[in-house]
């Protein structure tokens, strides 16, 4: 829906069947990204060899955008935070959702690819992006400019690390 197909998350890649061990993005695609949207609970901790290619990323012009209940290592990498509690990450990303079906925001090569699709997940998005994120803690405006972030860049990946 916001244009990748990039998205990792922390599942041993031993379980998971050839076709979706394919589509898990590489480091390489990590650095090679212009925006990274980190999603993590003590991961950048846990992890140095992710948080050192993380640095390399952004030394390379990649964005980093992380979310997190937390200040973590990786915050000051960060081109913009969120700070959501863990128990409301599943509010953040419908939040996510529904504002880009409300303002018909979504990718163009998503729309022509999967129409049927995205007309059904339209039909669950149909709460008003304001009214959730009023129960979040932040300012509706941050998590906007946090999505039109994601929204502007050719190659996002969306790196998620740890139980939530």
């Amino acid at each position: 829906m916001l244009g990748s197909d990039l998205v990792l998350g922390a599942v041993p890649a031993a379980v998971l069947s050839g076709v979706a061990r394919e589509q898990i993005p590489t480091f390489t695609d990590m650095v090679n990204s212009d925006l990274i949207l980190a999603v993590s609970e003590n991961g950048f901790e846990k992890y140095p060899v992710i948080s050192a290619k993380f640095r390399r990323a952004v030394k390379q012009g990649s964005k980093l955008l992380t979310l997190s209940s937390t200040t973590t290592v990786q915050d000051s990498l960060a081109y913009a935070s969120l700070k959501i509690p863990r128990r409301k990450y599943q509010q953040i990303f419908r939040a996510f959702s529904n504002y880009v079906m409300q303002y018909n925001l979504i990718d163009p090569e998503a729309l022509r690819k999967y129409p049927g699709d995205i007309e059904l997940v339209r039909e669950k998005f149909e709460d008003n992006f304001y009214q959730l994120v009023s129960s979040l803690w932040v300012k509706p405006q941050k998590v906007v400019d946090f999505i039109h972030q994601i929204i502007r860049q050719r190659i996002p990946l969306l790196w998620w690390m740890g139980a939530v």
